[in-house]
């Protein structure tokens, strides 16, 4: 039997006075805020590792270490959003996705056309 998960308490930004927000995530609990697995966030930080090393900029968010332990400060996870998040984006589908398919065909339709 699993030992049952502690679920990270998180407030937003515009808590009332006196609620405590978590001032350190370990990176489980910092890849669930984004909806997604550890392995995502390892990976981020494992690329910025190698970006370090060559001395250029991180992409992902900040980290620190405390002994041996990783963890992201919530307000560099929240900085990290601000900086990466494009308000009402568009994700483009590649390779044989059936929008691209359509898009082709309607483009090869009308180029057959005259205006």
């Amino acid at each position: 039997m699993k030992p049952a998960e502690s679920k990270p308490e998180v407030v937003s930004v515009a808590a009332p006075s006196g609620t405590l927000r978590p001032l350190l995530l370990k990176d489980a609990d910092a890849a669930r805020l984004f909806g997604r697995g550890k392995s995502w966030i390892r990976a981020l930080r494992g690329a910025d590792m190698k970006r370090v090393r060559k001395g250029e900029p991180i992409q992902g968010p900040r980290w620190c270490t405390l002994n041996r332990s990783v963890f992201y400060k919530l307000s560099d996870l929240e900085e990290w959003v601000a900086q990466q998040a494009t308000p009402l984006g568009v994700v483009p589908f590649g390779g044989d996705h059936p929008s691209n398919r359509r898009a082709e065909r309607e483009r090869a339709s009308t180029a057959g056309r005259t205006p």
